[in-house]
């Protein structure tokens, strides 16, 4: 895995590796590298690093992405213990939380998700890509737009989007034509929500 791909710049999964290394990690961080990965697909290489392209496996191939929600770890076995946390695709609602954004409200009149991003949450350097900057709402839509114009898409995915709107830089709001009881598995901590800057998209 190329460490230099664009991705937040912190993860979850990097924050976790740094505070298990206690006293003993090196002062200079190492930027590049391997990473090796071991899901229940180990057997299988990686399909694809662009989830543009609706690889079959993106849950396990596009780690370098983050998305709008997350489940809740309190509720996993060193929490209140109600959620392993091994189902391939599916958390409960009322065990989701943040992630790129920090909270979210269902709405009617018209029907709509709004997502509340983040601040102060940036995109890495990548030099002769993109300079660190701020994740804001048009990175978001972009991400989707984008995946959705490809023609690998699957055509019912996002069906129910009507259209996307940004009212502010840290505001995400996706208006639906239908109501859809699965939109935050499909928008939001699904196999292919993983968010992406429009520099990388563009390459």
């Amino acid at each position: 895995m190329n460490l230099r791909t664009p991705r937040i710049a912190l993860s979850l999964a990097a924050t976790a590796a740094l505070a298990w290394a206690g006293p003993a990690a090196a002062e200079t961080p190492q930027t590049d590298g391997t990473v090796n990965v071991s899901t229940v697909y180990r057997t299988l290489d990686a399909t694809t690093w662009d989830l543009q392209r609706w690889t079959w496996k993106g849950n396990h191939d596009n780690l370098q992405m983050e998305s709008l929600l997350r489940g809740d770890l309190q509720y996993g076995p060193r929490g209140s213990n109600e959620n392993s946390f091994v189902e391939q695709a599916y958390i409960p609602y009322g065990q989701l939380e943040g992630s790129l954004a920090e909270s979210w409200e269902v709405k009617e009149d018209p029907m709509r998700v709004v997502f509340h991003l983040r601040e102060g949450v940036y995109w890495q350097e990548v030099p002769g890509v993109m300079e660190s900057r701020e994740l804001v709402a048009n990175d978001v839509i972009t991400s989707f737009k984008s995946r959705w114009d490809n023609p690998r898409a699957i055509p019912t995915f996002w069906d129910f989007v009507e259209r996307w709107e940004a009212p502010d830089e840290h505001t995400v709001v996706a208006h639906f034509s239908k109501f859809h009881g699965n939109w935050p598995y499909r928008l939001a901590w699904g196999y292919y929500d993983g968010i992406l800057p429009p520099e990388w998209q563009n390459l």
